[in-house]
């Protein structure tokens, strides 16, 4: 048998298949309109000025939908991996990295450290996004032509896979740099090149993928090996010899696999809970469990009512996914697993997501050229779900309870193929009403979910998401009837407006980012030895001083991979906790170890401080401790931090404690 069946490969580039409503008399009739046909064939090129507009108009999505914070959240950690590498020991103290990281797993940090020492910790981290931000979309562009054929539905699919956000916990096509998206570019060309029936470089590239961050990589694996074994059926030996080897290599003591073997206690258990609760399945929340609902939901409606010919990626992709959810909460909640909580296998559901939305754009530009044709009511449900979702990425509350609504068209199209007929208007009525009565109740209930009300500047991102969304399909689709050059420039001005408003750093965002000499009046007040606490930003200490961290929240992302990490992160944090810092106040993840203390600081809660951890040197506080003797460093731009609860803390200086005038 050969590798990739003809009919297979024919089916990848007719543009829209859709299932005959054969079941009505009239056959090709519904409601005076014509039915969906098997095997339509639209164009499958586009003209060089609307597919120029269109990249243009992706370009500006991407923009709009990406803006850019600094090196801030998980950048900030892996900027600080890539120093460590290219600066050996000089963090070698810092808490994320004094128990061991998990770098020692990727290549990202010998890419990135170059780069940082090139161009700047700014530029380098600039750079690297721009190059890791273009391969994802292209990514994405190969894969959709890998699917649905030419290049009009690609650039529709993907622009869709932009605008759309998915994801738990972690979204795919993160706005900031971490290695997780240059390995989803890999991984999503991997698949595109074996959609095109080019296995070898499809390999080739997932193999790349997995030595940028394995973890991303897994279920782009597993859905190679799902869609090849359904010709070749030795693969699933080959998988069971893997799983083989890694039995073997746990036996043996080789790390990471020697995990399997561990499991979490009791002790480092409720570290890992109370720190990053979003890995362990039982502990998800509200959030966690609405995107997993929204990228299900996304996967039935792109089922039921779209593209046949590339369906098994769709399966192989939803099936990967649940699979992934499955053996987190089996191997991880349940065994207390350290290897299989450590993988995470619920994040797999990041490629469930991006596939699931890349034929979602191909649905929307199969309706756009007539080639879909939806009832109201699906049209309705549809553009419900799709601008929801798209603003569901700058506000929480528009997807809260979207799962329901596009469960529902997912029925409607379903039965509507089935059936042959279209609801009967006062269901489409009862379904109207409750979409709206959802969609208040969701506004009302987010409401109350800390740090993500909406605000002016979110709801007109999000309308420029979806204006630009819409523009993109109209062109790809061939909707669009202006002149050439009025699109162009329309284009041109949008990518402007875009690249202007894409820089969102704060003042202090910039200055750190950007600083190149320790200020010298700060480092005066500094003692020699022992270590440094900056309240709220530990950046300022790994790059504006280029020092270890003695402690921060976001230190404590490791807690999950090394114990050593988690009883020194947890035994800091209850230090620390008794000044109640900004650190206690960024993130829900992070709470206080016990009742938070009542302001203003005291001297007794320094004197605590300092005396509990011997090997502290200093404290640079944001806000002051009372009565308490210190030095007063002000920065040359305000110090700007965003607060969980959605505000914002800001000061002009920085108030200095050294531990050896309080021990």
């Amino acid at each position: 048998m050969p590798p990739w069946p003809a009919s297979a490969a024919s089916r990848c580039h007719q543009p829209s298949p859709y299932r005959a409503n054969s079941r009505r008399a009239g056959g090709d009739q519904m409601n005076g309109r014509q039915s969906l046909r098997d095997g339509k064939t639209g164009d499958t090129a586009i003209g060089s000025v609307p597919m120029l507009a269109a990249l243009l108009g992706i370009a500006a999505l991407w923009l709009t939908t990406h803006s850019y914070q600094g090196i801030f959240h998980d950048s900030r950690l892996y900027t600080l991996q890539a120093l460590s590498r290219w600066y050996p020991g000089r963090y070698s103290e810092d808490l994320f990295l004094a128990y061991g990281s998990q770098d020692q797993f990727s290549v990202f940090a010998s890419l990135y450290a170059p780069a940082l020492a090139l161009l700047g910790n700014a530029g380098g981290n600039i750079a690297m996004l721009a190059l890791c931000a273009v391969g994802w979309v292209a990514a994405a562009l190969l894969l959709a032509r890998g699917c649905f054929g030419g290049w009009p539905v690609a650039l529709a699919a993907a622009a869709t896979a932009i605008a759309l956000p998915g994801g738990i916990a972690f979204r795919y096509a993160e706005p900031y740099l971490t290695p997780r998206l240059l390995a989803e570019a890999l991984t999503l060309a991997g698949l595109g090149l074996m959609m095109r029936r080019q296995l070898l470089p499809s390999v080739l590239a997932l193999i790349t993928a997995m030595a940028i961050h394995p973890l991303m990589t897994i279920p782009g694996c597993a859905v190679l090996l799902v869609m090849q074994a359904r010709q070749h059926r030795w693969l699933w030996a080959l998988a069971a010899i893997g799983i083989a080897a890694i039995l073997a290599l746990a036996g043996v003591g080789i790390e990471p696999f020697s995990r399997l073997t561990e499991r979490f206690d009791p002790t480092w258990l409720a570290i890992v809970a109370s720190r990053n609760p979003h890995c362990l399945v039982s502990e998800w929340g509200d959030l966690e469990w609405s995107a997993a609902a929204n990228i299900f939901a996304a996967v039935a409606v792109a089922w039921s009512l779209g593209r046949r010919q590339a369906r098994p990626l769709l399966l192989a992709a939803a099936g990967v996914g649940a699979a992934g959810m499955l053996i987190a909460w089996v191997g991880g909640d349940m065994m207390r697993n350290v290897l299989i909580t450590d993988i995470q296998a619920w994040r797999w559901t990041w490629l469930t997501a991006a596939v699931a939305h890349l034929y979602l754009g191909a649905l929307l530009f199969d309706v756009l050229r007539g080639d879909a044709r939806l009832s109201r009511l699906e049209l309705f449900l549809l553009a419900v779900s799709v601008v929801m979702l798209a603003a569901s990425r700058f506000f929480y509350q528009a997807g809260a309870l979207l799962a329901p609504i596009m469960l529902v068209l997912a029925t409607v199209g379903t039965w509507r193929q089935l059936s042959g007929r279209t609801p009967p208007r006062w269901i489409a009525i009862i379904v109207i009403y409750a979409v709206v009565q959802l969609l208040v109740f969701a506004t009302g209930v987010s409401s109350g979910v800390a740090g993500i009300d909406p605000n002016v500047m979110a709801i007109a991102r999000a309308a420029s998401a979806v204006a630009l969304l819409g523009g993109i399909l109209a062109l790809a689709a061939g909707r669009v009837t202006a002149p050439p050059a009025v699109v162009l420039v329309i284009s041109g001005l949008a990518v402007s407006a875009a690249g202007i408003a894409w820089d969102q750093r704060t003042l202090w965002r910039r200055y750190v980012d950007n600083v190149h000499e320790a200020p010298t009046e700060l480092v005066a007040m500094l003692p020699k030895t022992g270590g440094l606490y900056w309240e709220g930003d530990m950046t300022a200490l790994w790059l504006m001083l280029q020092q270890p961290s003695y402690f921060s929240c976001d230190q404590g992302a490791g807690v999950l991979f090394s114990r050593g990490t988690a009883i020194s992160y947890a035994a800091r944090a209850s230090s620390f906790g008794r000044l109640g810092g900004l650190d206690f106040r960024q993130f829900d993840f992070c709470p206080l170890p016990g009742k938070a203390p009542s302001p203003p600081r005291r001297i007794a809660d320094l004197v605590a401080v300092c005396r509990q951890e011997p090997r502290l040197g200093a404290l640079i506080l944001a806000t002051p401790v009372v009565a308490a003797p210190g030095q007063t460093w002000t920065p040359p731009v305000p110090f700007e931090l965003p607060l969980g609860d959605g505000g914002r803390f800001r000061s002009g200086r920085f108030h200095i404690y050294v531990c050896g005038d309080y021990r």
